[in-house]
């Protein structure tokens, strides 16, 4: 799983293998954070030791709603611009300024596009496309995200802008 790349450290000059994982399922997730937890706690001349991992912190460019636990309801992910890695978020909370109020995050979606929708912030007038995988599991995002350009216009001329562009530089 995954793809090992073998690289030196810029900072202390060490040979150094990072590994890259592109995968939108949750058991390849549990299995990776298996294998990490397995490799801080070894230490053997064979093996690379674990300097960090996790995803590189870039901006989202588009969240994704999955079931959660029986009675959850949808968990929220964010997927970044930079690296695709995935993260859960609160699902009422702007990603670009942290706004909370419920009231100035209102949601826009259109009857062509049921599982699009855009989240967007009043107070700093950014938005994320996201994807609800609840309405529909065959959804790709980043298929979807072409399908729907539709909804990233109506956006600009509300006077929104994305977070970071789609795929169609939207």
């Amino acid at each position: 799983m995954g793809i090992v790349l073998r690289g030196q450290d810029v900072r202390n000059g060490q040979m150094v293998a990072l590994k890259t994982v592109r995968s939108h399922r949750r058991s390849d997730e549990a299995g990776l954070r298996r294998e990490i937890s397995a490799l801080r706690q070894l230490s053997h001349p064979g093996i690379v030791r674990l300097l960090a991992d996790g995803v590189c912190g870039g901006a989202p460019w588009m969240a994704c709603r999955r079931g959660a636990a029986q009675g959850d309801g949808a968990q929220r992910f964010l997927v970044c611009a930079l690296c695709a890695g995935e993260w859960p978020v609160n699902r009422i909370r702007c990603p670009a300024c942290g706004e909370e109020d419920p009231e100035k995050l209102p949601t826009f979606q259109s009857e062509l596009h049921p599982a699009t929708r855009l989240e967007t912030c009043t107070s700093c007038k950014l938005y994320v496309k996201s994807i609800d995988l609840t309405v529909d599991a065959r959804a790709i995002p980043e298929v979807d995200d072409l399908r729907s350009l539709s909804l990233d216009l109506w956006a600009a001329q509300e006077g929104y802008q994305r977070i970071e562009p789609g795929l169609a530089g939207v």
